[in-house]
């Protein structure tokens, strides 16, 4: 059959006006999912449309759109989200988004940066914990509070000036209380405290000097003394 047959032309023509028809009936599907919100549903349409007709473009102009407005409306509710500092939904988003626009650059940009929003937000409720804990002379949990983050970031150079400053608040206040102890006569009691704050800082020389001072103060009791002839006792 020639290409100036007139079936051939008729043939066309009709080849043509069915590709319309059903170009026209996914735009249409697709117009009324994504006005309804259903993005991945209209995108979802289009493509496998541009499996029948790869080279329309059309559907190619529809798709971008559509991938688009999806996008918009993915960020903007990831933003919401984030907004009010629920981090695991918005990552929840985006990565749902990634199923549909797998390494989508906005998308992976998007996901790192909700992460270091995360991590920040994290850090922030930390140390601001730390400070109540500081705020009532409690710096052992104070301590403690920011060494659970210093632990797992030990580049980050704020939580380490944090960290050894709650650390030498803390030997202070315990060798404070040591001191007040030891003016009491409290010995044993001072010794206990001293012992409890090297369990937590073992290599803090301030408190293993203080220990060893008050032992060196405190005065021998009877068990103590080993009795020799006479009555008389030696150490």
């Amino acid at each position: 059959m020639s290409e100036e047959d007139p079936d051939y032309e008729k043939g066309k023509s009709r080849l043509a006006e069915a590709i319309n028809l059903y170009r026209d009936s996914i735009v249409a599907e697709a117009d009324k999912l994504s006005s309804q919100s259903d993005y991945i549903g209209a995108i979802k349409v289009v493509k496998d449309a541009l499996g029948v007709i790869s080279d329309d473009v059309t559907l190619k102009e529809k798709i971008t759109l559509l991938e688009s407005q999806f996008l918009n409306s993915v960020i903007a509710k990831s933003d919401e989200y984030i907004k009010a500092d629920d981090y695991v939904r918005a990552s929840a988003v985006i990565n749902e988004a990634l199923e549909t626009l797998p390494q989508n650059e906005t998308l992976l940009k998007k996901i790192d940066s909700i992460k270091g929003q995360e991590a920040d937000f994290e850090k922030s409720k930390i140390i601001s914990t730390a400070r109540t804990y500081a705020d009532k002379k409690d710096y052992l949990n104070a301590m403690k509070e920011i060494k659970s983050y210093y632990d797992k970031n030990t580049d980050d150079s704020e939580m380490k000036a944090l960290y050894e400053n709650y650390c030498d608040k803390y030997v202070q206040s315990v060798i404070s209380s040591a001191d007040g102890l030891v003016a009491e006569k409290k010995y044993t009691e001072a010794i206990k405290a001293l012992e409890a704050a090297i369990q937590v800082l073992p290599e803090n020389t301030s408190l293993t000097d203080k220990l060893a001072y008050v032992n060196d103060k405190k005065p021998l009791s009877i068990a103590e003394l080993t009795p020799i002839n006479e009555g008389n006792w030696q150490m």
